[in-house]
């Protein structure tokens, strides 16, 4: 299967490479060298799509950042909706399969637990840009797959930017207090989950929406506190406060935790024990401080 991966170097890009570059079945072709906007990157996919028998996209590029996305509406357009319409247009004509990376942020957060059924009511600019590349991906295509992974944790290389469990063990690791907020819940997904969601999508050819998350709906201080309590850290290095005390741009949701019904029974994936799964990237840290 020869694959087309834009976006590789993100975070959720670089799962999705190691996923795929780990399975001999697949045949994996990149772009990640240009900006949306910049050039003409419907002649580079195109010309990519001939030069390689491209079968099929996944799209990994996104512009993320919630208050950037607020402040700068025109960007995010762009990157977010008149890019990936462009690119559903291009697997249309080209019948090219196309998984795209999609954000649990079309969701309004009151109305949780959200499954691929739910309606989606974005709060922020960054959410309705998501919604309508979604809404435009099932109304032009029929061979596709929109994949919604929520907050991703797992362990770290050296390099890559800290997810939310390492970056608080850092930070209790040096006895350093956090402020945590008491609201924005979600039921975060491992990255190791969402690398076999991919893989099985991937190979079963599934089509759809999934709606990827664990099993424990928390807000940033409940995580803390969890941590504090597998990991063996002072409860009091943290502090509970509301999210009303942190100034942003963009308006968060409230809740926006999924319901990985589908997740389970469908690519039949249950998902990781969280408790484990943070003293498992404890011991990793640690070790690799001491070292």
């Amino acid at each position: 299967m020869n694959i087309l991966i834009l976006g590789d170097s993100g975070f959720v890009g670089n799962v999705v490479n190691k996923t795929i570059s780990k399975d001999n079945e697949f045949s994996l072709n990149y772009i990640d060298n240009f900006r949306v906007g910049e050039i003409d990157y419907r002649s580079v996919i195109e010309e990519k799509i001939e030069q390689n028998n491209i079968e099929v996209i996944v799209n990994c590029i996104a512009m993320a950042n919630v208050d950037l996305c607020e402040e700068n509406k025109e960007q995010c357009f762009q990157v977010n909706v008149d890019f990936v319409r462009v690119l559903a247009d291009i697997c249309k004509d080209k019948n090219i399969r196309l998984i795209h990376i999609s954000s649990n942020a079309v969701y309004g957060g009151a109305d949780y637990p959200y499954s691929e059924n739910s309606i989606k009511k974005p709060v922020n600019y960054y959410g309705e840009c998501k919604m309508m590349a979604d809404d435009y991906i099932e109304k032009v295509l029929v061979d596709y797959a929109i994949v919604r992974p929520i907050t991703v944790y797992g362990p770290k290389n050296k390099n890559e930017r800290h997810n939310p469990v390492t970056f608080y063990i850092e930070k209790l690791m040096k006895g350093e207090n956090i402020n945590l907020v008491d609201d924005n819940y979600v039921n975060m997904l491992h990255v190791d989950d969402l690398a076999l969601c991919l893989n099985k999508i991937l190979k079963e050819k599934l089509k759809g929406s999934f709606n990827l998350s664990g099993d424990i709906s928390e807000c940033r201080y409940d995580l803390g506190y969890r941590i504090c309590s597998v990991c063996g850290f002072p409860h009091n290095l943290i502090k509970k406060v509301s999210g009303s005390e942190f100034k942003t741009k963009a308006k968060r949701p409230y809740n926006t935790s999924f319901d990985n019904t589908k997740m389970k029974k469908t690519l039949k994936i249950k998902p990781k024990n969280l408790d484990n799964s943070i003293l498992e990237i404890y011991k990793k840290m640690k070790n690799e401080k001491n070292n």
